[in-house]
């Protein structure tokens, strides 16, 4: 048990003491606001005020998780040879920062709610990010300093009892198009294969015609592969929305996509769904493609990950509470690769609007295939490499290691390579 001093004990604190103490660390903890009480508790003691307390470890609070509104914030941050970086450093003492409100900072996406700057579809980009901009996005860095709290404490007091986490890897594949061929309608499928043929693209139009009759030729179908490659556990997340623009799956009320949504339910761990770029508008179409793959696999929906990993924050989290989601995965940007809330643990969403904690479960995900080849243009051998350096940090500090892929990517050798590669190293075993 740890005691924790504070002159107020607010919603935000309590939030991020839940998120470091216990969750990160295993350690229970109790607040106090009376010193006396304080300075006669035997154990653990965290000092979270400006005044020094005999017999206890001091962080001194720099203000974030004293308020309840949403204020601009000027974030200094500084490399630290012990802390890695930190946010408004204050002070040469062994936590030289307010590594509560640091954390909080990140984890509540605060920058997200005081940066408008947004792309053409309206998310926020990692250059904007304090993480992009000062080294650390690519790292686990609440993880790090919760590794760094907790050897002050040990060193200070011997009998704390930490539980440690499980590192646990989960492979999410998005299904923006189920097929290439099977199960189109009629006009998009006259319309591919008159393309093809008047490229003179004889192998495309064999392909075509052959899928027809037999779905397993088709380019898209590559579940199979993913099955026996994967370690771990694997989930899907099914885009339900055909209507174009950038919705653009095979038909959702076909024999085709409810035969294989309904075999990837019987073979994966969680089947999800992938709200539609146009559900960000509409929490009704939210809520109707969440009932819609519902009915495919007879089963309630509590997953998802947002299409185009679009995410406007707090609207989108709000709409998928609403709508009965429980554990979202589209923390992640979509063109860099890396840790956009600096943690590689699942964490709730905290609403800054409502000033309060929220039901929904945050699953980081650390890298996306369509990042690495199209935005950030690597090769299959930096898709590999960058991925077993993502899995040794992530496996070094007990986290989840979650990764986007999509079923249409293995169509390039390489990147299926690059898979089979991954699954195959030595940090999952």
């Amino acid at each position: 048990m740890v005691t924790v001093l504070t002159t107020h004990q607010t919603e935000r604190l309590t939030y991020i003491l839940t998120e470091l103490l216990e969750k990160r660390l295993g350690v229970p903890y109790t607040v106090t606001t009376n010193v006396d009480e304080f300075n006669a508790t035997n154990g653990a003691k965290i000092n979270y005020t400006s005044t020094q307390q005999p017999n206890s470890l001091q962080i001194i609070p720099q203000g974030l998780l004293l308020e309840n509104k949403i204020t601009a914030q000027h974030v200094e941050v500084k490399k630290n040879e012990r802390w890695h970086a930190i946010l408004w450093p204050n002070s040469n003492a062994p936590i030289p920062f307010d590594v509560f409100a640091a954390s909080f900072f990140l984890l509540s996406r605060y920058e997200e709610h005081i940066n408008t700057a947004r792309d053409k579809h309206g998310r926020f980009e990692a250059q904007n990010s304090i993480a992009f901009n000062n080294g650390f996005l690519q790292f686990p860095l609440i993880e790090h300093w919760c590794e760094q709290l907790k050897d002050l404490l040990q060193s200070l007091y011997q009998n704390i009892v930490y539980k440690s986490n499980t590192f646990k890897s989960i492979t999410t594949i998005d299904v923006d198009f189920a097929y290439l061929y099977k199960g189109l309608d009629t006009k998009r499928w006259l319309g591919k294969l008159a393309k093809s043929a008047l490229r003179y693209d004889i192998k495309s139009v064999r392909t075509q015609l052959q899928s027809s009759f037999d779905f397993t030729i088709d380019p898209y179908n590559t579940y199979d592969f993913i099955r026996k490659t994967v370690r771990g556990e694997l989930g899907y997340f099914i885009l339900m929305s055909n209507n174009g623009g950038h919705d653009k799956n095979i038909k959702t009320d076909g024999s085709a996509f409810k035969n294989l949504i309904q075999q990837l339910n019987k073979t994966a761990d969680f089947v999800g769904v992938h709200p539609s770029y146009a559900s960000n508008q509409s929490i009704n179409t939210l809520i109707k493609e969440r009932d819609e793959l519902g009915k495919i696999i007879n089963r309630k929906i509590e997953k998802s990950r947002q299409h185009f990993l679009k995410m406007n924050l707090p609207d989108t989290y709000r709409n998928l509470i609403e709508a009965g989601i429980s554990e979202d995965y589209t923390m992640a940007y979509a063109e860099q690769i890396g840790f956009r809330a600096s943690t590689c643990v699942p964490f709730y969403f905290f609403d800054l609007g409502f000033n309060k904690t929220t039901t929904l479960l945050c699953y980081p995900t650390c890298f996306m295939d369509t990042t690495a080849i199209q935005y950030l243009k690597w090769d299959s051998q930096k898709i590999a490499d960058f991925n077993e350096k993502l899995l040794n940090l992530t496996k070094k500090y007990n986290g989840h290691y979650v990764t986007l892929w999509h079923n249409n990517t293995f169509v390039l050798p390489p990147i299926a390579q690059a898979f089979c590669n991954l699954f195959e190293k030595p940090e999952f075993d």
